[in-house]
């Protein structure tokens, strides 16, 4: 286990992308809405997580660990750009708070603490010209969800 410090110096244990990840999915509500991790979005790159609105609207969560992470994303060809996607987040541990510069400003950014507790510091900006998915898209992620649930559901099964 890595230990990062705390102003107090009290070891501060760093956080996983599934440790980032996991609280999403009740800030987001997965009860209303279809959330897909790792989803290839169509419009050329790999979201770490996809919300889908009941209404077809997507909403793009990236999840970031690390500066060095942040710092890598600045390097990405598509910028997180896509006429699929209405909002945009970046997820990651409130010990990189002091990264937030490196953060698109039309991102919003969520900060999760050591218990899992969700902070939102900035809200993200709407995409205008957003489109919502089409019938076959939204089938698509459907699909790839209902995929990964198997996929989950057997690896526990061979992990035991």
């Amino acid at each position: 286990m890595v230990v990062i410090k705390q102003k107090e110096d009290i070891p501060l244990k760093k956080l996983t992308a599934l440790e980032v990840e996991s609280p999403l999915y009740s800030y987001f509500n997965f009860t209303r809405n279809v959330i897909v991790p790792n989803y290839y979005i169509q419009c050329g790159y790999e979201c770490d997580l996809v919300i889908m609105s009941k209404a077809g609207y997507v909403t793009e969560v990236e999840i970031k660990v690390s500066k060095s992470d942040l710092v890598a994303d600045l390097k990405k060809k598509h910028g997180h750009e896509s006429r699929k996607i209405k909002y945009l987040y970046f997820a990651m541990p409130d010990y990189l708070e002091g990264c937030i510069e490196l953060i698109p400003e039309r991102a919003g950014v969520l900060l999760i603490d050591q218990r899992g507790m969700v902070s939102l510091v900035r809200s993200p900006i709407e995409n205008k010209c957003c489109c919502k998915l089409n019938e076959n898209e939204r089938d698509d992620l459907l699909r790839c969800g209902v995929m990964r649930i198997a996929g989950l559901k057997m690896d526990l099964e061979r992990a035991r």
